[in-house]
């Protein structure tokens, strides 16, 4: 078997031997444009059969990079090889692995150079059956939450799958509002404008946005790959916020994806299983929880580790990092 870099002509062949969005050849294609060094390895038997990429960010005022493998295969020791050679020659400090629900077949195998590590992406979610009718989707939320979305609908608050530019900017302010509101960092609106320009012409990216009269109340970016529907993104205004929107906004969300051809509608992320009512993503986990998914649980996230002393250093560091990030935006407030 040989591995090699993937060819732009083996697209779609490396497509199909990965499960996930974030390891998709169009993924790849977004973090290189927005300045990130991609590296798409595939094992070849004649044709790809299992394929995998890796990011590489640089660490800030040094010569050094961070890997990051998100939702990948299942960890063998010929992919561990792999790995490392591939981080050697990046100056990797470390590489993130997050493996996907679908690669797992056992447990993650023991390497000197793996610890356990907090994860990047939610390591909880809810996955929503999409084969199943509507009749029966509905009859699995909760009553709160079939109640908002008749509310919603009494309401006339309406839903469109948008595509125009300005629907897309109204998504982005939406969501920085969001974020400014409830003290979360979301990404540039850079960000989702490369995102949406590399992933919706291949039918990849999707948008929805609920409307209360000539009002934009909430949406979403949607993500297709293969029978998954992912919804990592969101944002909504803080007025009329009583019409429910949200709820109506998701309930057509997996009408779409029943509509796309999918199997799942995967909710991206509930951070916690079971949180209490104390907790700060207590609400976030019942919204989501109401829809009546499957909660499900990904895999140990670990680091791969090349410079453990500089690795040490690191995780210091970096929290102080995010305290900073936060007094700024206090600040500006």
């Amino acid at each position: 078997m040989i591995i090699r870099e993937v060819l732009p002509e083996e697209r779609d062949t490396y497509n199909d031997s990965v499960s996930h969005i974030m390891q998709s050849y169009e993924w790849g294609i977004f973090k290189e444009i927005t300045g990130i060094k991609v590296s798409r390895m595939g094992a070849h038997e004649g044709y790809i059969k299992s394929g995998f990429q890796l990011s590489f960010h640089p660490l800030p005022h040094t010569s050094y990079t961070i890997g990051y493998f998100p939702r990948g295969g299942q960890l063998t020791q010929e992919l561990i090889d792999q790995i490392l050679k591939i981080g050697y020659d990046h100056g990797c400090v470390f590489i993130k692995i997050e493996p996907n629900l679908s690669s797992i077949d056992g447990q993650i195998i023991k390497n000197d150079n793996l610890v356990n590590a907090s994860p990047v992406l939610p390591q909880h979610t809810f996955h929503i059956d999409l084969t199943s009718s509507e009749d029966e989707i509905i009859e699995r939320m909760k009553e709160k939450t079939r109640y908002n979305i008749k509310l919603a609908q009494k309401h006339q608050v309406v839903v469109e799958e948008k595509s125009d530019k300005e629907s897309l900017e109204v998504f982005i302010r939406l969501t920085m509002e969001t974020a400014n509101r409830q003290g979360f960092f979301s990404h540039p609106a850079d960000y989702y404008r490369k995102l949406w320009d590399v992933l919706y012409p291949d039918n990849m990216c999707h948008l929805l946005v609920a409307r209360y009269q000539s009002t934009p109340l909430a949406a979403i970016m949607l993500f297709k790959f293969k029978e998954m529907l992912y919804y990592p993104y969101g944002g909504s205004a803080t007025v009329y916020r009583e019409k429910m929107p949200n709820h109506l906004l998701h309930f057509e969300a997996i009408k779409l994806g029943k509509k796309l051809g999918c199997t799942t509608y995967d909710m991206w992320g509930s951070y916690k299983k079971s949180p209490t009512e104390k907790d700060p993503w207590f609400g976030i986990y019942r919204f989501k929880e109401g829809f009546g998914g499957k909660q499900v649980e990904y895999p140990q996230t670990v680091d791969l580790v090349f410079l453990p002393r500089i690795y040490k250093l690191y995780n210091i560091l970096d929290p102080l990092r995010f305290k900073l990030l936060f007094l700024k935006r206090l600040l500006r407030m």
